[in-house]
Parts: structure tokens; C-alpha cells; sequence
């Protein structure tokens, strides 16, 4: 755009200088031209007209009208072979959140921070099921919450405590073919229990008797005892001062990753 601007103003000032440039003035001699001028105006119209017109036009005049017309031209190529380039299209790319909360897709296994005053990690999927007191066969009622997983995602202490019980899915334990594997943490204080139970396995050197801290890794999320094969979540129960189980849902800060259904 400025090249243009510039070969604009060039134009302008070669005309003004071509056409306009005389030479110096001397008197008496204008109106000599004139009636010179004026004798050939009246001539030339009794007369034919040449057919080139040229010598018509000054001398100074043409070479000003080829300047003009070589410099539009240069001014016209440099427009043409100015390239146009196009805005950069913004492609979104939008991922689809089924893979994510595919249960039969494994969590990657890396270590991460536990959520403040919940069992489980939220990746990659997090749904609990609002299903503390349903029905269950022989005449039971369910004593937790289950919390929706893929396999493999991280189990956490709630408190400070001791592990103190471990069931192993597939023993002759009491109650190991509904639990599957299971931890029951005792808090430091008050003497408030914790029961996780469907897990896939538990977290190394932790046996019945160790000490734990809030947030430490206890093990990862199956489908062990009766969850049913592929059916990933962790059965989560709070059992306040040792007493009964209670509702967990409204004792747990829901994280913002986790959808409650129910």
C-alpha cells in the first residue's frame, strides 16, 4: 500500500513538472504567439485534419503521458503480485467425554494428589450413585455409596489411622465374597471406621496394623467379591464414633469432576 501511495505522488509531481516546466519570459512576445496561435486556430478550421493528432500535443506533454502511463503499469504489477493472505482458521477440536468414562479403560497409573476430604481420585471417571440404604438380596440394606471408576483408580485414606482390618478377595474370610478386597480404616480419634471395598489391589507394604495418614495411597478400584465383572467402583462406608453406617454422600466434599446420580 505505501509503494502505491508513493508512485502515486511520483505521478502527480512528473505531470506538473513535464507539462508545466517554461522557459523564461519575454516581453512583447506573448502577444505574438497569441496571434500566431490565433491564425492557426482560424486556419485549421478551413482546413482538413492531419490524420495523426500527436503534433497537436507539446512535446513535454507526451513524454509526461508515457511516464504516467509506464509508472500505472508498474504501480498495477506491484498490486497484482502483492499476495493476499487469509485470516488463519480456528479449528476447535472437540474430544469426546465417552472414552473417558469408559469403565473397561484402565486409569494410567500415575500418582496424584487426593481430593480434599473424598475417597477417590475423579480421573478418568467419577459418577456416585446416591443408593445409601437400597435393598439388597437376602434382606439386607446397602451400608454405602458407590462410587463409579475405571479400573485403577486411586483409593484414599479419609483420616489419620490404622488399617485395621484387610479382607483378600477369593478367602475364606467373612464376607470376602461380597467385599471382594477391602480395608477398614479406624480413625486416630473419635474412633469413626471407614470401609472400601471392590478393590483391585492394595497399595504396597500396608497390611493390618499400618499406620496411615489422611490422603495416602490405600490401593485402586476394582470389581472384586460381587460388584460383577467390569462393573469398576469403590463401596464406600462411614461408620461415625464406630456406631453404624451412615449416608457418606452428605459427609464427603463432592468433587467438581464427579457427578451424584440418584
Amino acid at each position: 500500500m505505501v509503494a502505491v501511495l508513493v508512485i502515486v505522488v511520483l505521478v502527480i509531481v512528473i505531470s506538473v513538472w513535464c507539462s508545466g516546466r517554461r522557459g523564461p519570459r519575454v516581453p512583447g512576445l506573448d502577444q505574438a504567439v497569441r496571434f500566431r496561435l490565433t491564425s492557426r486556430w482560424v486556419t485549421s478550421l478551413t482546413r482538413p485534419m492531419p490524420a495523426p493528432m500527436t503534433h497537436l500535443l507539446p512535446t513535454r506533454t507526451v513524454r509526461a503521458l508515457v511516464v504516467v502511463g509506464l509508472l500505472l503499469v508498474a504501480a498495477a504489477g506491484t498490486i497484482r503480485s502483492t499476495p493476499v493472505f487469509a485470516a488463519p482458521q480456528v479449528v476447535t477440536e472437540l474430544t469426546s467425554i465417552d472414552t473417558a468414562a469408559d469403565a473397561t479403560v484402565a486409569a494410567d497409573g500415575r500418582r496424584l494428589v487426593a481430593p480434599d476430604n473424598f475417597p477417590m481420585a475423579t480421573a478418568p471417571r467419577c459418577d456416585i450413585l446416591n443408593n445409601f440404604g437400597d435393598p439388597r438380596s437376602g434382606g439386607r440394606h446397602h451400608e454405602g455409596i458407590d462410587i463409579l471408576a475405571t479400573l485403577g483408580q486411586e483409593v484414599y485414606a479419609m483420616a489419620d489411622g490404622t488399617l485395621t482390618l484387610q479382607v483378600v478377595a477369593g478367602s475364606t474370610a467373612n464376607g470376602a465374597s461380597l467385599s471382594g478386597n477391602l480395608w477398614k480404616l479406624t480413625a486416630a480419634t473419635g474412633g469413626t471406621y471407614y470401609i472400601y471395598a471392590h478393590l483391585s489391589g492394595f497399595a504396597p507394604n500396608l497390611v493390618k496394623g499400618s499406620v496411615v495418614t489422611k490422603g495416602q495411597l490405600l490401593g485402586w478400584v476394582g470389581d472384586t467379591g460381587n460388584a460383577g465383572p467390569g462393573n469398576y467402583h469403590l463401596h464406600f462406608e462411614i461408620h461415625p464414633g464406630g456406631g453404624a453406617a451412615v449416608d457418606a454422600l452428605p459427609l464427603v466434599k463432592v468433587p467438581l469432576a464427579c457427578k451424584v446420580w440418584g
